[in-house]
């Protein structure tokens, strides 16, 4: 049944609240009473598991007991949710896939945006939770179109550095061809792609509101302001073997570490 509740928790069920009431209860001989009543609070949503309302110490003594861990996710999870459709009038999705992810988005024009995810954890480790944030950075796009030109026109002059008896068929020469001319069509997409965002849709817009509604909303929940996180190194992304890593210029991470959770604000500048 622990494991049921790990994978049914997000669908906000009665049931499940009960069964994570019930389980709660074998732990009241082990714990204080405060931490006890702690716990209780967190499974009625009175308040985010994220905020001060015990030490980092105490959290972090915690995150060894399950019922600590799930029930966490269970208030991350509902108390965003009852927040967000407590203070619009959006269609917001939601959905888990059992004890690995779980999100809510909103519905706008059969376009889903991004408001939060939860990657669940395991051992003693409670999870990741992810929030997002759209941007108009018309600057930030100039920069990176002159600097992706740049590098199209440079790799547009490259000559084939093999003589013709390296030329056989699936030889160095071909395969210099095809990374060359993949290298060339991703550029090209690229700028094609950041060209096209001079102007802003009306929905683009709307993303950029909502998210930043929501966004702000989440975070003063949370008694965290966008101060508290920093920047996180960008792992480049490996597209295939004919293409090199890429990092984005138009998309950064700020994550903020608590006891047992990362939270990662994730940014896209248009």
């Amino acid at each position: 049944m622990i494991d049921q509740i790990r994978l049914d928790f997000v669908n906000n069920s009665p049931e499940i609240k009960k069964e994570l009431e019930q389980l709660l209860l074998r732990y009241k001989t082990i714990l204080s009473k405060s931490l006890y009543e702690y716990l209780k609070s967190l499974l009625n949503c009175e308040f985010s598991a994220i905020a001060s309302i015990i030490s980092d110490e105490e959290k972090e003594t915690l995150c060894d007991l399950f019922i600590y861990r799930t029930i966490s996710m269970y208030n991350i999870y509902n108390r965003t949710l009852n927040l967000l459709n407590s203070n619009f009038n959006l269609d917001f999705k939601k959905n888990g896939f059992g004890a690995l992810m779980s999100f809510i988005d909103v519905s706008v024009q059969n376009k889903h945006i991004p408001i939060l995810k939860l990657y669940h954890g395991v051992n003693d480790y409670i999870g990741n939770i992810n929030l997002f944030l759209t941007k108009w950075s018309p600057e930030i796009r100039e920069q990176e179109f002159a600097r992706l030109f740049a590098e199209y026109e440079q790799l547009s002059k490259e000559k084939l550095p093999y003589t013709h008896k390296n030329n056989h068929r699936g030889g160095a020469s071909a395969h210099w061809i095809y990374s060359h001319k993949q290298k060339l069509a991703n550029l090209e997409k690229m700028l094609t792609e950041l060209d096209s965002k001079k102007e802003l849709s009306d929905m683009q817009k709307r993303e950029i509101e909502i998210q930043q509604i929501c966004f702000d909303l989440i975070l003063k929940d949370m008694e965290l302001n966008l101060d508290d996180f920093s920047t996180c190194h960008q792992e480049p992304s490996f597209v295939s073997s004919f293409e090199e890593e890429i990092i984005d210029p138009m998309e950064k991470k700020l994550v903020k570490t608590i006891p047992g959770l990362t939270i990662t604000t994730n940014i896209k500048h248009l």
